[in-house]
Formats: C-alpha cells, structure tokens, sequence
C-alpha cells in the first residue's frame, strides 16, 4: 500500500502441557487436558523507493483446553495405533506488538490484535504408543490445527515525517505439530481405594 510491504510467516514454536484419558470402551475413549503453545512470526516491512528494509520477531501465546474422541487399533501386544478428533478451547491473554525504528525517520509499528479472547479450534491426531505395565506409556504422533476464526489480524503502520500508512490482514494460524506424550501406569491397589 502505497509503496509499503510488510510481510508475516509462521515459524517454529512449541507447546506442552498434561494430558487426561478417560475409557470408555477397550478401544474408545476421551481425551482432555490443559496445553500451553507458545507461537514465533517473522515480521519484515520495506519502503523499496526510499531503500529501507527490516524485519522483526513476534511471539503470540495461547492456552487451550482440547476434547477429543479417541479411537485406538491393536498392533501387537504392547503397540497401538490411534487417531483422535475434537474440539479445543483456547485463549488469548493478550495482544502483542512490536516496533521497528530503523534510522532515519521511519517508524514502523507491528500489531497482532486478538479479534476475541476465547475461540475454538478443530484438533486431528494420529499417533502411535508403546505400552508396558510397568513403565507406562509412551507416544509419538503427529496434530493438526485449524482455528474456526483467524488467530489475530496482523496490522502494520508505517510512518516517515508525519505521512502514515496502515496495512492490515487476518492470520488464519492454522499449524501442524510433532507430539511426544508420556502417561504413568496404571496402578491398581487392592481393597478399597481413596477417591
């Protein structure tokens, strides 16, 4: 706009957080919890006439609350497949911003404004774990995300000696994920058990 670029491109973040499993049946079951994602952009902005380009880093955190049927299919003795769907809950604390002053008098301004604070998301998982009695359980998978409203609209502005320019697009945020999960053993006591 107005010989102004700025560009915004997902990279790599991270995410943990506790997992809950809920039987239903020997090969069905429902799986909640509480995850923590922590997302990284990387911002540019450029003004080709007057020669200047920069770029910047930008975080976004989310905190989400996901429930899925879960479906599992029986290998071997100790290793099982499975795939899961549902929906996640998530929340947004905050906006996030960033400011780029590179020299002279251009001042860029980079926003990543919320459009709500609470929305949700469709999670898909496929995944394999290995299961022993003792040791518990462990799984390698794979997830996708897809929010069912953008995660944010990017805003940029851009000012050179009181001439402004504002950019603006929605960020679908739409991510795929490589998942390590551990679950403790089951443990069963005899006689009574505390609830």
């Amino acid at each position: 706009g107005d010989g102004f670029e700025s560009t915004i491109s997902q990279r790599l973040g991270y995410g943990f957080g506790g997992t809950v499993r809920a039987s239903l049946t020997k090969l069905i079951a429902l799986e909640t919890g509480l995850n923590f994602t922590q997302r990284y952009f990387d911002l540019s902005v450029a003004v080709p006439d007057s020669n200047v380009l920069a770029s910047q880093s930008m975080t976004f955190i989310e905190y989400d609350i996901p429930v899925n049927a879960l479906v599992y299919v029986q290998l071997s003795d100790e290793i099982y497949m499975n795939a899961s769907l549902g929906v996640s809950l998530t929340y947004k604390p905050t906006d996030t911003r960033v400011q780029i002053r590179p020299e002279g008098k251009h001042y860029f301004a980079l926003y990543g404004l919320r459009y709500n604070s609470v929305g949700f998301d469709l999670n898909a998982n496929l995944g394999f774990e290995y299961r022993t009695k003792k040791s518990g359980f462990f799984y390698i998978g794979g997830s996708a995300r897809v929010p069912f409203q953008p995660l944010f609209q990017y805003a940029a502005f851009h000012d050179y000696d009181a001439n402004s320019n504002l950019l603006s697009a929605d960020v679908d945020g739409s991510f795929l994920t490589l998942d390590f999960k551990y679950f403790f053993p089951l443990i069963k006591n005899r006689g009574k058990q505390f609830l």
